[in-house]
């Protein structure tokens, strides 16, 4: 089942909160608060914090020259998980306002780290790896857990699946991520799932076009993972157009929320699932969602 939202007014005319090239956006988990990364595409991108209802003003918990991106709001508020250099994992502290390495570098090893994503309950985080760079890149998923004396979980294995951004879900039973069967290949992504027992599998039913997705996030409620996709365009690259799409959990239905007009990179939910922010080339949106999806 398909269906289609892009032309309701309401979501053509979604307001900005920010403009300017931004991406990876998180909500607060008392959904008054986006971490976002701003100048998404330089290398001087940093963390900043907006206020819903206040946007003119947004705060930088990040200096430009760390080159910090994707943020990851802590289940509780109290802190937020970001990605350095991509290749470590870094934790700001909101009460004193300082940061420190999730991990320590000794336990880290050669691994590089990106795509920091906290589980529901907060006590881990997933993320991504990088074991070679370039396009002949492959990546796995790791579990990162201070208190276990492992640290660092292996949960997808390459070449099964060159995996991706992640996106835990919400009674923990599983993550979403984008990935390519066999090689590294972004833009013919699709999602994927991994419920920790046996092999990940893909998501949706279908060819690589009509199910092309990247960039995951789960609703609040574990029902619906939104992403951005090129489908059904084919042969898509780097500069293909993507849409925001919402996809049923059990991959059993996809609807387009919005139209490529205003490139959409990534996005996330608000905690009362009633809101989509989104974030790309021309800034930070809050998109009202249609009631099927609340």
């Amino acid at each position: 089942m398909q269906g289609d939202f892009s032309k309701l007014e309401s979501i053509i005319n979604a307001p900005f909160l920010h403009k300017g090239f931004t991406g990876w956006p998180s909500f607060s988990p008392n959904g008054d608060k986006i971490a976002f990364t701003n100048n998404a595409d330089q290398n001087t991108c940093y963390i900043c914090i907006v206020d819903i209802n206040s946007p003119s003003t947004f705060v930088p918990i990040t200096n430009p020259d760390l080159g910090a991106k994707r943020p990851s709001w802590h289940p509780d508020g109290s802190e937020i998980a970001y990605n350095v250099d991509n290749q470590t994992i870094w934790v700001y502290h909101l009460e004193n306002k300082t940061s420190q390495l999730y991990l320590p570098e000794s336990v880290r090893g050669n691994i590089k780290l990106i795509h920091p994503c906290y589980a529901a309950d907060g006590k881990s985080i997933f993320v991504a790896s990088l074991h070679r760079g370039g396009v002949q890149r492959d990546e796995v998923l790791y579990r990162l857990i201070p208190t276990n004396h492992e640290n660092i979980v292996q949960i997808t294995q390459f070449p099964h699946v060159c995996a991706g951004r992640p996106a835990a879900s919400p009674d923990h039973t599983n993550v979403v991520f984008a990935g390519h069967a066999g090689f590294f290949n972004q833009v013919e992504n699709r999602l994927w799932k991994t419920n920790f027992e046996g092999p990940s599998f893909e998501l949706e039913e279908g060819d690589s076009v009509s199910c092309q997705g990247r960039c995951p996030a789960y609703s609040p409620d574990g029902q619906w993972v939104a992403c951005v996709s090129t489908r059904p365009l084919r042969n898509p690259t780097e500069k293909t157009p993507m849409a925001v799409w919402i996809i049923r959990s059990d991959g059993s239905e996809s609807y387009k929320l919005t139209d490529s007009s205003l490139l959409p990179t990534h996005m996330t939910w608000s905690p009362d699932q009633k809101k989509l922010a989104v974030t790309g080339a021309f800034g930070l949106q809050l998109i009202d969602l249609p009631k099927i999806f609340t």
